[in-house]
């Protein structure tokens, strides 16, 4: 948890830094700058990000003294104190952590965060970590503490951040996405190089948004040489901001969620694997020859 709670710091003392310095951010992804620059990034008044280092710095230090305790051979009623303060810590980056990825995924549309993907995933790793080191008497005498630092740390959100945040959706008028193009940073197998041929010569479509990961997610699927061939269509090539229409290509497909593929005419909803998308080509070249053969002399 020491080593965990140290990456978490480390994370958001950058962030908080980025965020008071209007400094770039390093990001893999193209959505971290814009969910900074969001009024989603703050609370009180202050950078969200730095609220998060003050609690990685806080879990960090009682498992140092939680775990000094326990080599020191102190009895579990001793320690119990530092363990209910170490399990309200957990709670509450927990709970900040499931309110901010639901932020991100129903208010920010789902922009591709990195750094908020890295934070939930040492906070939910924390938290695992906590309940399977804890015995069952130390959950059970420290579970009051982190179910009211879950409630307090829900509350605190609920009223620090921007008026609209966590009622009905809301997006600030300023809000905006740059359009910034993915970079696919996996390898491409010859199978996926290959398949993405296939695709574009069939016709087939897939709709994306530049800040959907699942539109980002099947590109990595697919690799880096294979974008070459894929048949992808971005739906906003200028950047998102309130108000933006979907591209003419993307309106006329109707597209309503990304990404959205379209094969031999099929519209298919989501991400699909490799052999999904194999199985859709063949199901729509023998519908195509059934079509030959039905108005052939």
């Amino acid at each position: 948890m020491i080593a965990l709670s140290a990456v978490g710091a480390v994370e958001t003392a950058y962030l908080t830094y980025a965020k008071l310095f209007d400094a770039p951010v390093a990001c893999p992804t193209n959505g971290c700058e814009s969910v900074l620059a969001s009024p989603y990034a703050q609370l009180f008044g202050l950078p969200l990000p730095l609220f998060g280092f003050l609690a990685y710095a806080a879990v960090g230090g009682l498992a140092a003294v939680a775990a000094s305790q326990a080599k020191a051979g102190l009895s579990s009623d001793s320690r119990q104190p530092v363990l209910t303060a170490l399990t309200a810590g957990v709670a509450a980056l927990g709970t900040t952590s499931a309110v901010l990825m639901t932020i991100l995924q129903t208010r920010l549309g789902g922009t591709p965060c990195a750094w908020c993907y890295l934070s939930a995933t040492l906070s939910a790793t924390l938290v695992v970590t906590l309940l399977s080191t804890f015995s069952g008497k130390q959950l059970k005498d420290s579970a009051l503490g982190g179910a009211g630092a879950a409630l307090a740390t829900a509350a605190l959100l609920f009223v620090g951040m921007p008026a609209g945040s966590s009622g009905s959706v809301y997006i600030d008028d300023d809000f905006q996405l740059e359009y910034k193009r993915p970079v696919v940073t996996t390898e491409s197998s010859d199978r996926a190089v290959a398949l993405a041929a296939r695709l574009d010569a069939a016709g087939a479509r897939m709709y994306g948004a530049f800040w959907c990961s699942h539109c980002y997610d099947q590109k990595q699927e697919f690799g880096s040489q294979a974008m070459a061939d894929f048949p992808y269509v971005e739906c906003f090539p200028n950047g998102w901001k309130k108000g933006e229409k979907m591209s003419p290509l993307c309106d006329t497909a109707g597209v309503q969620a990304f990404p959205t593929w379209v094969i031999g005419g099929k519209k298919i909803e989501g991400e699909l694997t490799l052999t999904e998308l194999e199985k859709e080509l063949d199901k729509a070249a023998a519908a195509a020859q059934t079509e030959v053969a039905a108005v052939a002399p």
